[in-house]
């Protein structure tokens, strides 16, 4: 019998929740062919007409002069070709009798850790970013290709199976008369998912399922969402399961010549590098015989791109109509012992992914002094790590206990990413959050937030405390090891595209408040995932409310203590990582993520209630999604630094201590150009342009809530006329500039 286990809410949330599609109707109406004659996935690189891709471009564990797709396990892992609306219609591609070819090789540790019908090549069709279990919703239902278990012996295995019959039953039937048989018979309509708990049509029974029978759609051909492989949920299992690689991908005739995908294009050249505030710059003209661009970065000079210390930045996509690309790198050293020059190359790739790799004519560097240099995990002493201790709603001074010079984690729309497929918060009032971090000589994490809510919904402290991630609540990332032991620069990302054991541990740490029946906090928590205990000996919580000048209620404030020495899974491997000396620093992956409930309609059962409707994470890496969770490649880098160690440039620029509206740069421009002004306070921001005759050509900034400091805006006026124009800075009631600025073309 099939076994797809159903998992629990926020497993499925995080697995489905990739972003808010358009209406179904119009989707559908939308939804171009896959390709008639065939449409080919992946050879030696990625078709750039596919929109998103999990996984990653690899040496071929067999031959490493080929490329092929690599997939890293997980439970309940997902990792897929993408199309976000508008989807494929596979139809014709059915009707056609076309296979569904590929070269595939399963880690053998596979064979032994992840039960046959537990590992599949699965679509899946449409969801409309709804769970709601009344038939209103359009669910997410999938058809599943079991790879069977004599493909994983690490060897490469060749298969074409084709396409299956469009419905149900037509395919259960043939399977039964023996004319869908061999490979073909492995496919396997899977159901769907409601609530995140309640499984559609799973285990076989199609519509005849005594579970949810009414919810029941057949799948959606004409609206095909994504493919790639599936790790189910075996206890146990995946984390101790091994990669699966695939190659020559495609959908069409079983004798399609994929020839065409092979040959690389010429190399890369004519690339400019430059810095615009705190942003480095790489810039080219679209060569109209490339599909794609990658941009590298290093802190060394690059050569070749799979060097130690070289990072994918990121792949862009070309707009045909807009043939100018600018690549703007927001990146922050995570210490000022990093430096402030950094290394590029840009290398082409063809229509079918394909990479040239020479960046002989296309690699150069920015030094910015003014980068930005991300807060530090600062050495706490003992008397610092006392006065922690005092209670939360006496002591009213923002990072009350840490060191003057500790700076925090902001978290709001100026430094965070939307990490689910929910909405964004209104605004910083909403959902917003500083977080000092700091670390003792006795090994322990100390960490004061100071959340701004404007709605509190804390978790029943008579549910599932660990579970208090569909409320309010701050979750963190913590890579308890250095990167540079693994190869990597600080200035990039963990290698870990899963949550791993060992030496170089990974772990999620939750903080919480919890309520009485009578909705009054009575107590705090922390849980520390993929740890020896959920509930960290020696760990804790407290909670106090966040409260304006005049003693209103406006969020609320958490400490937690989290012992570094009382979280390895021992039994793992995990190992224990001493505090950085005095005048030692540590390059960490590291992340902070808000949760917000807001009671926008909750769901799922008690004692497993989401009612989140916002989350945000700090991480500006760009790689960041809805598997933030689970994977420290999305984590940006932070230092732990020691008490003797600075952790600010020695000519880092000060808050300013008055309002300003600096002259734009450059100026006449062509077509764009950088504004930059100076706040002494947070403000909400206005910054808007006119023409010589007054009238409103751009908004810039609308009323965005930004804090003190120094900031840059990019104004692009590719399509406006040559001409004088204005811009005006309104900072809240504190100050209105307005300057001009000529456009010259």
């Amino acid at each position: 019998m099939m076994r797809f286990p159903i998992p629990p809410p926020a497993i499925f949330v995080l697995l489905f929740a990739f972003c808010f599609l358009p209406d179904r109707a119009a989707a559908q109406d939308e939804n171009p062919p896959l390709g008639k004659d065939g449409y080919i996935f992946f050879v030696n690189g990625v078709n750039s007409t596919v929109p998103a891709f999990d996984g990653g471009v690899a040496d071929d564990p067999m031959d490493a002069a080929n490329k092929v797709m690599q997939y890293n396990p997980g439970n309940y892992s997902y990792q897929a070709f993408r199309f976000s609306a508008p989807q494929r219609d596979l139809t014709a591609n059915r009707d056609s009798s076309h296979v569904f070819h590929f070269r595939i090789l399963v880690d053998a540790a596979n064979a032994a850790h992840m039960p046959e019908n537990e590992l599949t090549i699965m679509f899946e069709d449409y969801w409309d970013g709804s769970p709601a279990d009344d038939g209103t919703a359009n669910l997410p239902f999938r058809l599943h290709w079991v790879i069977p278990n004599d493909m994983r012996d690490g060897k490469w295995h060749e298969a074409s199976v084709e396409l299956p019959p469009a419905t149900w039953k037509e395919l259960e039937d043939g399977k039964k008369d023996g004319s869908i048989s061999g490979l073909d018979s492995n496919w396997v309509y899977g159901g769907g998912w409601t609530e995140g708990t309640q499984g559609v049509a799973l285990d076989l029974m199609g519509p005849d399922t005594a579970t949810r029978p009414d919810l029941w759609e057949e799948f959606e051909w004409d609206n095909v969402h994504a493919v790639g492989p599936f790790w189910n949920w075996e206890a146990g299992g995946a984390a101790d399961s091994g990669p699966i690689y695939l190659d020559d991908v495609f959908i069409g005739p079983a004798d399609l010549d994929i020839s065409a995908a092979s040959g690389a294009p010429q190399a890369m050249s004519g690339v400019a590098f430059s810095a615009k505030g705190a942003d480095n710059v790489i810039a080219w003209t679209h060569n109209a015989a490339f599909g794609s661009y990658n941009v590298y970065f290093s802190e060394k000079a690059i050569t070749d791109i799979s060097a130690d210390g070289v990072s994918l930045l990121q792949n862009v996509s070309p707009n045909p109509a807009e043939p100018y690309i600018e690549v703007r790198h927001q990146i922050e050293l995570p210490h000022p012992s990093a430096g402030t020059e950094l290394h590029y190359a840009v290398t082409s790739l063809s229509a079918f992914g394909v990479e040239n790799t020479d960046v002989s004519k296309s690699s150069g560097s920015v030094d910015n002094p003014d980068i930005a240099i991300s807060p530090t995990i600062v050495h706490l002493t003992e008397e610092e790590a006392d006065k922690l201790f005092d209670d939360l709603d006496a002591n009213t001074a923002s990072g009350a206990g840490f060191p003057d010079f500790a700076r925090p984690f902001v978290v709001d729309d100026t430094h965070s990413q939307l990490s689910e497929s929910l909405s964004l918060p209104d605004n910083n009032i909403d959902l917003s959050a500083r977080a000092w971090l700091g670390y003792s000589d006795e090994n322990e994490l100390w960490i004061y937030a100071e959340v701004t809510d404007d709605v509190r919904e804390f978790q029943p402290e008579s549910a599932m405390l660990n579970n208090a991630w569909g409320y309010d609540s701050i979750e963190i990332g913590w890579g308890n090891y250095d990167v540079r032991d693994l190869g990597v620069s600080p200035l990039g990302a963990s290698p870990h595209g899963d949550m791993m054991r060992g030496e170089f541990a990974d772990y999620q740490f939750r903080i919480s408040a919890h309520v009485d029946d009578a909705n009054k906090v009575t107590m705090g928590h922390t849980f520390s995932g993929w740890s020896i205990d959920a509930e960290p000996q020696g760990g804790g919580a407290v909670h106090g409310m966040l409260k304006d000048d005049n003693g209103g209620e406006i969020g609320y404030k958490m400490l937690a203590i989290i012992p570094l020495n009382a979280i390895q899974n021992t039994a793992m491997g995990d190992a224990v990582l001493d505090p950085p000396g005095a005048s030692e620093v540590r390059f960490i992956p590291f992340t902070i993520t808000l949760n917000d409930a807001d009671r926008t309609g909750c769901v799922g059962d008690a004692p497993n209630i989401n009612c989140r409707a916002h989350q945000i994470t700090w991480s500006l890496n760009p790689t960041v999604d809805n598997q933030w969770w689970n994977t420290p490649s999305q984590w940006q880098v932070v230092a732990m630094a020691g008490r003797d160690v600075s952790t600010s440039r020695e000519d880092e620029p000060t808050i300013p201590d008055a309002y300003d509206l600096a002259q734009n740069w450059p100026n006449p421009f062509n077509p764009s150009t950088t504004i930059r002004f100076h706040l002494a306070h947070s403000e909400e921001v206005t910054l808007r342009v006119f023409d010589a005759l007054g009238r409103e050509v751009a908004t810039l900034l609308d009323g965005r809530s930004m804090p003190a400091g120094v900031h840059d805006v990019r104004f692009d006026a590719g399509e406006l006329p040559s001409g004088a124009y204005f811009y005006r800075l309104e900072a809240g009631g504190a100050f209105a500039r307005a300057k001009q600025m000529v456009l010259f073309k």
